[in-house]
């Protein structure tokens, strides 16, 4: 299992964010949500224990997202400050996946971590999209 407590800064896409803005648009996020998201300069992304369980906190220019869950059980959640949906978290060798259906789809965002940074693979109904942070603690 992979050492999950960390902070990690989004480092800038190889493809200017056109995959990650195609994604977003797959799940539905369009006009003033998806403008914003395209905006954003500054992502970081926080996994902590909480005794039981694990906090994943999200902080952008945007503001500030926080969800606390444990592997297995469904949690209310919001993805990229558009989407309110319900979200199961899977650990798995290197990581977290997460899972959370819109319009009866399952979306996946997996989380791949190594020593010196994350990698995400974001997928939806045939789109997908890679994001590539650095680990800063």
């Amino acid at each position: 299992m992979a050492d999950l407590a960390g902070k990690f800064n989004l480092l800038p896409p190889d493809d200017g964010g056109q995959a990650f803005t195609k994604f977003l648009q797959a799940l539905g996020v369009s006009g003033a949500a998806l403008e914003a998201q395209n905006m954003i300069t500054s992502l970081s992304e926080e996994f902590r224990s909480n005794g039981d369980g694990w906090t994943l906190t999200s902080t952008s220019d945007l503001g500030t997202e926080s969800v606390s869950f444990r592997f297995g059980e469904e949690v209310r959640s919001k993805v990229y400050d558009a989407i309110d949906t319900t979200s199961v978290f899977t650990e798995h060798a290197t990581g977290v996946d997460q899972d959370f259906t819109i319009d009866g789809h399952t979306a996946r965002i997996r989380r791949e971590q190594t020593r010196d940074g994350m990698t995400t693979v974001c997928a939806y109904r045939g789109t997908s999209a890679v994001r590539k942070f650095r680990r800063t603690a």
